[in-house]
């Protein structure tokens, strides 16, 4: 099965090779398979081909940071920023590449343009071994809360605090942290040998493979190859009963080509995967009015409105599929 994801990102690039995104795409297969160097190689040619890809150049640079190439590193994150200002996983492995180099003041300036409410608890983590290592610990202390408050199970950030709170003379609060580090040290330690014992390397292998045709796919629809986009989203469909984003591009497709049963099929396929999303809702409801099943399309749009209350095109849809449910009534 990883002969035929590499086979089929190779086949693109053999059909389309000044395609920088299909270049792009054989690089992620490449470091998919464990082939680090085929990866950098191919993502350097995607480079030279579209020099303003921003994921190229975070992939290389994050590729180089975990060779602990820092100056390398450091050079292709701070390009991938310069071409996304809000490339929130760059500005990250950036800033994480700073601190290795023992450059805290930098990494932290690195956090001042994210919105607290874009902070992950990694970042919160890694911001406060910043000001930890500059000795600021009470700034330390408020970003490692900050990062157990996203993610209560983070064994780093309470032993972090143990030692911050041994610091400042909470030794009360100090050894509860330490405690709590430890109860997770040995909880990680359980679930890792259970999933050895369980490691499905089959159900892991047809999610990637499944992601590399969607992606491969993507790439097909943009040359104006529908069919072979289609064949792709439909093998990945059958390979991960979970992969929401082959069914979307399905759903899609299909709608496009007033193929309406098929899409509301692939729609409805996503909202059970997802029933959260307000714009698939949408969507449903859409092509059930083109198939006149005015009661599913009422169904989709209330659920637009409960989840996404503030847009007015469920409102409106709304509005529109029951005046023509009581039109339909009328004598």
């Amino acid at each position: 099965m990883r002969d035929e994801q590499l086979q089929a990102a190779q086949k693109l690039v053999s059909r389309f090779p000044e395609s920088d995104d299909a270049v792009y795409l054989l690089g992620l297969v490449h470091n998919d398979q464990g082939d680090s160097v085929g990866a950098t190689g191919q993502w350097e040619r995607s480079l030279q081909l579209d020099p303003s890809r921003a994921d190229a150049n975070e992939s290389l640079g994050y590729a180089l940071l975990l060779k602990d190439d820092y100056e390398g590193a450091e050079k292709y994150l701070r390009r991938a920023l310069e071409l996304d200002l809000y490339l929130i996983s760059a500005r990250f492995r950036l800033a994480t590449t700073l601190v290795h180099q023992g450059r805290m003041r930098e990494a932290l300036d690195l956090f001042e343009a994210v919105p607290s409410s874009r902070f992950t608890a990694e970042m919160h983590r890694l911001q406060g071994e910043a000001n930890q290592q500059l000795k600021e610990f009470g700034k330390a202390k408020s970003s490692y809360n900050a990062a157990l408050r996203l993610n209560p199970e983070m064994a780093e950030a309470h032993y972090a605090l143990s030692r911050i709170c041994a610091q400042l003379g909470e030794s009360e609060n100090a050894t509860n942290h330490f405690e709590q580090f430890s109860a997770l040290k040995r909880k990680s330690e359980t679930e890792a040998r259970d999933v050895r014992s369980n490691y499905n390397t089959l159900a892991l292998t047809r999610q990637s493979v499944a992601r590399t045709h969607t992606d491969v796919g993507r790439v097909y629809m943009i040359q104006n190859m529908p069919r072979e986009a289609e064949d792709l989203w439909l093998r990945a469909a059958t390979l991960a009963a979970t992969n929401i984003l082959c069914r979307l591009q399905l759903a899609v497709h299909c709608q496009r080509s007033n193929r309406n049963a098929e899409a509301l099929r692939y729609y409805e396929e996503v909202m059970r995967l997802d029933p959260s999303d307000a714009l698939v809702h949408m969507n449903i409801g859409r092509v059930s009015l083109k198939l006149n099943q005015l009661g599913r399309a009422e169904q989709a749009f209330k659920e637009v409105v409960r989840l996404a209350p503030d847009r007015p095109e469920g409102q409106d849809a709304l509005a529109e599929v029951r005046a023509m449910i009581n039109a339909k009534g009328s004598p």
